[in-house]
């Protein structure tokens, strides 16, 4: 499962075998690399690519929250904790699962699609890297976080999900605020269930 939220950081959870490899490994790199990949060619087919502005691969994970669960045959362990995969034909084996599953959906998507299109430019057009990832985020307006997952299907948003507002509240009336972050709620959430 993968979401993107509007937090700036990156969290991958990973296991291989039901062993949590809190350190990543090959597997996580071939997951990186599959949605770079799908993402980019997404954006350059649908010709969204923004004018001056470079898109990094740190863009396009920037506020992902996913989940990576692997079974191998005979997996190599980085130490006596378990803490890293080492298999090299683990990174293509993923990125070659990835790449076009996540292609594939966000064609199916579109609307989704877009958001975390819109998402990506916005994480690129934030001030340079030289600044403190954290402080980033409060310089800017955020869109919606947008969840997805390509072996399963998009389902409507939950009563009640609890998200966050982009906007500054200062000055506006308590009730105007729960109106218009109502609305953002409706909006904004999106969850993947998987089949």
């Amino acid at each position: 499962m993968l979401q993107w939220t509007e937090s700036t950081d990156e969290h991958i959870r990973s296991y291989v075998n039901g062993i949590p490899t809190g350190s990543g490994g090959t597997h996580e790199n071939g997951l990186r690399a599959g949605l770079g990949k799908a993402v980019r060619n997404y954006i350059d087919t649908h010709n969204l690519s923004p004018k001056g502005v470079t898109l990094t691969a740190e863009d396009i994970r920037e506020g992902l929250t996913g989940v990576l669960s692997l079974f191998i045959a005979e997996p190599q362990f980085q130490g006596q904790t378990k803490d890293r995969l080492n298999n090299p034909e683990v990174m293509s084996t993923v990125d070659a699962a990835v790449r076009p599953a996540l292609e594939h959906w966000l064609n199916h998507n579109r609307s989704i699609a877009e958001a975390i299109v819109g998402r990506v430019i916005l994480a690129a057009r934030a001030p340079k890297r030289a600044a403190p990832r954290r402080p980033r985020s409060r310089a800017r307006a955020r869109p919606a976080a947008a969840s997805i997952c390509p072996a399963s299907s998009v389902t409507a948003p939950a009563p009640g999900a609890k998200t966050a507002s982009c906007s500054s509240s200062k000055g506006t009336p308590p009730a105007a605020r729960r109106s218009r972050d109502a609305t953002v709620r409706s909006r904004r959430s999106c969850r993947c269930a998987a089949r």
